[in-house]
């Protein structure tokens, strides 16, 4: 695999991280108490904790993307 190849990879990976992780953003702050109330139910955890956890969840992820996808991508165009 050439090092263009893996540079056009590691950034349309990261697009589309990205694009989940906004919708997934957009999704939870306009549904508001709906998410709250469902996730509540499915994990039998209180409202105010709900929100605390998508949170962090949605915190967890950004991370993750940050350092599997862009850092890999960036190290990559200096390489280039």
């Amino acid at each position: 695999m050439e090092l263009q190849d893996l540079i056009t990879f590691f950034g349309y990976m990261s697009l589309i991280n990205f694009g989940v992780l906004l919708f997934s953003f957009t999704i939870i702050t306009t549904t508001g108490k709906w998410v709250h109330r469902l996730h509540g139910k499915i994990f039998n955890i209180p409202d105010e904790t709900v929100g605390k956890s998508l949170y962090l969840t949605i915190a967890f992820y950004k991370i993750l993307i940050i350092l599997f996808n862009v850092v890999p991508w960036i190290v990559l165009k200096l390489m280039s």
